[in-house]
C-alpha cells in the first residue's frame, strides 16, 4: 500500500493564520539580522591573513549570501513585511550580493517558474 504525499495545499492547511501575519518590525528585523551576518563574515573573511580562517569565513560568508537570496525571495513576493516600499527595499538590497537584479528575478520566478 503507497502513502499519498501530501500537496502544498495540505501543507498550506496545517499553517495557523500568524504564519499569514507579515510585519514590518519582524520582517525588518530578519533582514537587518542576515544582513549584519553576512557584512561581518565577508569583512573576517577579507582581513584574515591566515589562509585557512579566511577560506572559512569565505565559505561562510557565501553560505549567508544563500540565506540572504531566501529573505529577497520572500521580499520579492510581497511577503516579508506588510509594506510594499520595504519589500521592494529589502529585496533589491538582499538580491545584492549574489548580483542578481529584482527585475530579472521577477520575470525569471515569477512568469516561469509561478507560470
Amino acid at each position: 500500500m503507497t502513502e499519498r504525499c501530501p500537496t502544498p495545499l495540505d501543507v498550506r492547511s496545517t499553517l495557523p493564520d500568524i504564519a499569514y501575519a507579515y510585519s514590518l518590525p519582524l520582517g525588518s528585523l530578519l533582514f537587518l539580522t542576515v544582513a549584519s551576518l553576512f557584512a561581518g563574515l565577508w569583512t573576517l573573511s577579507l582581513s584574515m591573513d591566515n589562509l585557512a580562517l579566511k577560506a572559512l569565513f569565505g565559505v561562510m560568508s557565501g553560505q549567508a549570501i544563500g540565506i540572504m537570496f531566501v529573505i529577497g525571495h520572500d521580499a520579492a513576493h510581497g511577503s516579508l513585511t506588510n509594506r510594499p516600499f520595504f519589500d521592494r527595499l529589502f529585496a533589491t538590497l538582499a538580491f545584492m550580493p549574489s548580483l542578481h537584479p529584482v527585475c530579472t528575478w521577477k520575470i525569471e520566478h515569477n512568469k516561469m517558474h509561478h507560470g
